[in-house]
């Protein structure tokens, strides 16, 4: 990828710019006040020694101090790492260890996760890397009044599309949870590729209710939209009412994420007066218009996407009806990879016949942290899945 596609780069391209970047809610965020914020934070950072390759984890909901601790740490080359907000004391502590993390910004409570709590029971012992914690970036950014703003220029202009720009864990569903290291210019030039497939442009409101510690969340909604200068709308809100006014106000045009997570809106009582025709594209079917709702979502293209491949790999730009032979399919490979899938012996399958889908390319993960690339992929470079697909 080319050395420019960085998030320093990306950001000031909008840096002057008071559009909204993010709308969470009663949480606003413009670029402008993202560019300040994250360049505060971002000099703060540096001037506890933190640097190119330093490992920063990041434990908030969805909302603008996860957006701005994410820039703040991709600014200066640091790698962002998130931690789900519903992780336990001994999730954490693992996490904390296996991932290096040698700062962790979070917050200090979400719901009913008192985070002050379960990281004060994390034994000092058993994450050596750990230097710092910080519930309030106030200290951080007291501290970055001293740095010279030179200083954070000069650290941006060092950052090198091929940097890490973030380890993000698998959810560890089916084994211990992996760290997919991700490069600044994979990732943005992934999600590049991504927004033309789905037209996602500036003049664009995305909602998406993935949250931002995996990577459809990070990716395919926070990277993609800074991207593409668009809007992300999102919602921590447990009330689907609350929800709903949200949509109806702030009018998304393109709606991305878990179509099981708002399935509650629809059977609101107010669903069928409000007003939701602004959300033409996208796949959270339940609430979208009628005229644009499928009868059979099966038989719209759904999309396919893994941690290691920088969120979704397999998707389609035609969004009508397909055929009853074409039932549940997930669309073709996303530009920048090659697919194959292969019987046990590792030969190529037939069309029709059921075979692991491996992917290799440009905007697959760099390796697994702490493991090599030789543990991460075969001798030619694919990963493989484990999941089983066919072809038509």
């Amino acid at each position: 990828m080319p050395a420019e596609a960085t998030v320093p780069v990306e950001l000031r391209r909008y840096a002057n710019s008071e559009r909204p970047l993010l709308i969470c809610d009663a949480d606003r965020l413009s670029y402008a006040e993202a560019s300040r914020r994250s360049a505060a934070l971002a000099r703060g950072l540096l001037a506890v020694g933190a640097g190119k390759g330093t490992h920063i984890g990041l434990l908030y909901p969805n909302g603008s101090a996860f957006v701005v601790g994410m820039l703040a740490a991709a600014r200066i080359g640091a790698v962002v790492v998130p931690f789900s907000t519903f992780s336990t004391t001994g999730e954490l502590r693992d996490q904390l260890r296996a991932a290096d993390i040698e700062i962790l910004l979070s917050a200090r409570a979400y719901r009913a996760n008192d985070y002050v709590e379960r990281l004060a029971g994390v034994p000092r012992a058993q994450v050596p890397c750990l230097r710092h914690v910080y519930f309030d970036n106030d200290e951080l950014v007291a501290l970055g009044d001293q740095t010279d703003d030179a200083l954070l220029v000069a650290a941006e202009d060092d950052v090198d599309g091929s940097d890490p720009l973030a380890i993000i864990y698998t959810s560890g569903s089916t084994g211990p949870p992996k760290g997919a290291v991700h490069t600044q210019g994979s990732l943005l030039g992934h999600q590049r590729s991504l927004n033309k497939i789905r037209a996602l442009t500036a003049q664009d409101r995305l909602f998406c209710n993935s949250p931002f510690f995996w990577i459809g969340g990070f990716a395919f909604a926070l990277t993609a939209t800074l991207v593409a200068g668009s809007t992300l709308i999102c919602s921590n809100a447990t009330d689907p009412g609350a929800i709903l006014d949200l949509l109806e106000s702030e009018k998304p045009t393109v709606t991305n994420g878990f179509a099981a997570g708002v399935a509650a809106l629809a059977r609101h009582p107010s669903f069928a007066h409000r007003d939701l025709s602004s959300m033409r594209r996208g796949n959270l079917y339940p609430v979208m218009p009628p005229d644009v709702r499928p009868a059979d979502p099966e038989l719209r293209h759904n999309m396919l996407g893994l941690t290691e491949t920088g969120g979704t790999v397999l998707l389609c730009a035609d969004e009508t009806d397909q055929p009853e032979s074409r039932r549940g399919s997930f669309g073709r490979p996303a530009p920048g990879f090659e697919l194959k899938i292969i019987d046990p012996d590792g030969a190529p399958t037939l069309p029709g016949d059921p075979g692991e889908l491996c992917f290799r390319g440009a905007f697959l993960m760099q390796r697994y942290h702490r493991r090599s690339r030789e543990e991460s992929f075969d001798a030619d470079g694919w990963l493989h899945t484990g999941d089983t697909v066919c072809t038509d």
